[in-house]
């Protein structure tokens, strides 16, 4: 890939990891993002490596219409499976039982009734199913809301979470927090080893 394209991606993916690694670390609580974080970053580092290149060669009238067909439903057919998978919220460096009591400590201040199921809360009066899924070993969960998109509803149980975890202590789980970090300086790292060898 040219260094036009090659040194920004790497720029904006490294960065991007390096702040929620960091801040993590730093400020000693998870961290929340909606889940479609890691779908953005996939299209900063595929449009510059996939899609640019057909359009360069498109301008230059020197195009392959069937390989470049092919990279383009490639290139929607990922788009759209992880768009489908990922949605909801992910919660970085939080451990297993911090986050269920959380989550629970959160539904009972707002009052609302609730029944917990294996990896879902059915919130009983209010046709939505909370679906949680949790990477331990990382220290990595998944909130997805499925049922009523009631967005003042969901946007309040987000914010009471929120609030339990700023205003609480939890045991963090720095496992995907380091791995941000390192990954994030690593990738920094060679974007300016390109700048100086321009």
């Amino acid at each position: 890939m040219n260094d036009l394209y090659f040194i920004p991606v790497m720029s904006i993916l490294g960065l991007s990891l390096l702040f929620v690694g960091l801040r993590i670390i730093s400020t000693k609580k998870p961290f929340i993002v909606i889940s479609t974080y890691p779908l953005i970053l996939l299209l900063i580092l595929y449009i510059p490596l996939m899609i640019l290149p057909l359009i360069i060669d498109y301008i230059q009238g020197d195009i392959d219409y069937f390989t470049s067909s092919l990279i383009l439903l490639f290139f929607i057919v990922i788009v759209m499976y992880m768009k489908k998978v990922l949605h909801g919220y992910q919660v970085i460096g939080i451990n297993e039982d911090d986050f269920h009591k959380c989550l629970s400590t959160s539904l009972d201040n707002l009052k609302i009734d609730y029944e917990e199921k294996f990896n879902k809360i059915d919130l009983i009066n209010n046709n939505l199913v909370i679906h949680c899924s949790m990477q331990s070993w990382i220290g990595q969960a998944q909130i997805q809301f499925k049922g009523n998109k009631n967005k003042n509803l969901i946007k309040s149980i987000l914010k009471e979470f929120k609030n339990h975890l700023i205003s609480n202590e939890v045991v963090l789980n720095n496992t995907s927090a380091f791995f941000y970090t390192i990954i994030g300086i690593l990738t920094v790292t060679i974007a300016i080893y390109y700048i100086i060898n321009i």
